[in-house]
């Protein structure tokens, strides 16, 4: 496994239970778990930090390559054994363009040059891979090599709330959003709520971390009291609760996903996803789309999306509200994730039903 590694001490602590029930990046639960299912099923697993690998080792002992990062084009090809690249993102030029093209939006906006912190390096792991897993939809895949048999796998989130209390009179919505947030689309959602000033958008994530964004946004709040920023998103918090209780809508329309573990959390919450294509979640399909090219129709998009929302009767809401919670129940648990990774083991025949 070729795999950030950051989790990976608490299954040799004989930890796991403990570090499942750890809050931490998503991305560090699932390779914990991976493991765990992969030592379960009788394979010996050797873990590496990904692309720190020396690509002078001999890897022909291995049955199966899982690789999260950029080594795999540079191995041999091993007779009988499969490689599997774990996508966590949209192919990497267009993310980066699509980045780029955000930051460029921006700039020209407000005449600030924020640094497009979600670039990722060249990638031809997909070119030689015999497996590509990943979370999104299909649709958002047709950039990678054609060679390579496509699996979804579900997404897991941090939380899983046994019960939900909703308003469903509530119209508020949410945009919850890390690292990156004009690549996360925060500027697009909130020149959209300034046009809608009568409908209240709560804003949550590290904006701090990002000065230029938050001096900006600071001056955002103080021209727009229909704009609230919360921090960061405590899902078990009941302040989140209270919050998400009287919200209808999340807004969401980032520039580059793959699979989306917040817009995957706040379906647990029957919040309906205004989302992009490039966010690339399940549960797209149960919200509504952010269409257009320019930034101009993408905002507009958006306008037009939440005044949907904002109509719908509550009884409406509600119904659709229960549709995204069972789809969550389905594909947004922990369970559902380690289900499809197991599924996976079983259809590409690395080990026996």
């Amino acid at each position: 496994m070729l795999v950030p590694t950051e989790s990976i001490d608490f299954y040799i602590q004989n930890r796991y239970e403990e570090g499942i029930s750890t809050s931490m990046h998503n991305i560090y639960f699932q390779f914990l778990a991976i493991l765990k299912r992969l030592v379960d099923q009788g394979f010996v697993v050797d873990c590496v930090k990904k692309d720190t690998l020396d690509l002078s080792l001999d890897t022909s002992q291995y049955q199966l390559i899982l690789d999260e990062g950029d080594s795999l084009a540079y191995l041999p090809n091993v007779a009988g054994q499969k490689k599997v690249f774990y996508c966590t993102g949209t192919k990497w030029d267009r993310w980066n363009a699509d980045e780029l093209q955000r930051v460029e939006w921006f700039q020209q906006k407000y005449g600030i040059y924020v640094k497009p912190v979600r670039q990722v390096l060249p990638n031809f792991s997909d070119q030689v891979a015999d497996y590509i897993l990943y979370k999104g939809v299909p649709e958002q895949m047709q950039d990678f090599s054609k060679h390579a048999s496509l699996v979804q796998l579900a997404m897991p989130v941090e939380f899983e709330p046994k019960s939900v209390n909703r308003n469903y009179a509530g119209r508020e919505f949410v945009w919850i959003g890390g690292w990156g947030a004009i690549h996360k689309g925060l500027d697009l959602v909130i020149e959209a709520f300034e046009k809608t000033p009568n409908v209240r958008l709560n804003i949550f994530g590290a904006i701090h971390r990002e000065a230029q964004v938050a001096q900006w946004l600071d001056t955002k709040l103080q021209q727009n009291p229909n704009l609230r920023y919360h921090g960061y998103a405590d899902y078990k918090g009941p302040e989140f609760q209270r919050i998400i209780a009287n919200c209808a809508g999340h807004v969401y329309p980032s520039a580059g996903e793959n699979g989306c573990a917040t817009l995957g959390q706040t379906a647990h919450f029957g919040l309906l996803p205004v989302t992009t294509g490039t966010a690339n979640n399940q549960a797209n399909h149960l919200g509504f789309n952010i269409e257009g090219s320019s930034r101009e129709a993408m905002v507009n998009s958006i306008c037009s999306n939440v005044e949907r929302i904002v109509a719908m009767s509550d009884a409406e809401l509600k119904e659709r509200a229960a549709g995204i919670m069972d789809f969550a129940k389905k594909r947004f648990t922990r369970a559902a994730f380690i289900q499809s990774f197991d599924d996976f083991l079983h259809s590409s025949q690395l080990i026996a039903r």
